[in-house]
C-alpha cells in the first residue's frame, strides 16, 4: 500500500510541474497576443504547442525528499488504514528549457507547413519573451 501511495505522489508531483509549465506558456501567449494587438488567429498552433508541453516527459525529474505517515480513521464500516505520502521533486532548469524549446520548434514547423507567416512570427515573438524572463 505504501508503494502505491509513493507512486501516486510522484505522478502528482510530475503533473504539477507540467501544469506550471503550461500556465507559464499560456501567460506568455496572452501577453504576446495583447502586446502584438492581434486576435486569436495563431491560437490553434499555440494550443498544439501547449499539448506538446503537456505530453512531454521531462527527463531529469528527480526526487529530492519524501515523507510518509500511516493513519487510521474510524468509519461506520470499521477502521480504515492508509498512508499519506509527500514528495519533493525537482527538474533541472536546462530540461525545462529543452521542453519549451521543443514546443516552440514544433509550433514553428507547423506554422511553416501551413504557410502561416503571421503565426511563425508570433511564435518567435513568444520565444523572445521567454528569453527576456531568464
Amino acid at each position: 500500500m505504501l508503494e502505491g501511495a509513493a507512486t501516486d505522489a510522484r505522478m502528482n508531483a510530475a503533473a504539477a510541474i507540467l501544469e506550471q509549465l503550461t500556465r507559464e506558456f499560456q501567460a506568455t501567449y496572452e501577453r504576446a497576443r495583447v502586446e502584438r494587438g492581434i486576435g486569436d488567429e495563431p491560437g490553434l498552433i499555440i494550443r498544439d504547442g501547449l499539448r506538446v508541453i503537456v505530453e512531454t516527459q521531462l527527463s531529469g525529474l528527480r526526487e529530492e525528499d519524501f515523507f510518509w505517515e500511516h493513519f487510521e480513521e474510524l468509519t461506520p464500516r470499521g477502521v480504515w488504514r492508509g498512508y499519506n505520502y509527500y514528495v519533493l521533486m525537482s527538474v533541472p532548469e536546462i530540461e525545462i528549457e529543452r521542453a519549451r524549446n521543443g514546443a516552440y520548434e514544433q509550433m514553428r514547423l507547423r506554422a511553416r507547413e501551413e504557410n502561416n507567416r503571421q503565426a511563425e512570427e508570433f511564435i518567435e515573438y513568444m520565444r523572445g519573451l521567454h528569453e527576456q524572463r531568464r
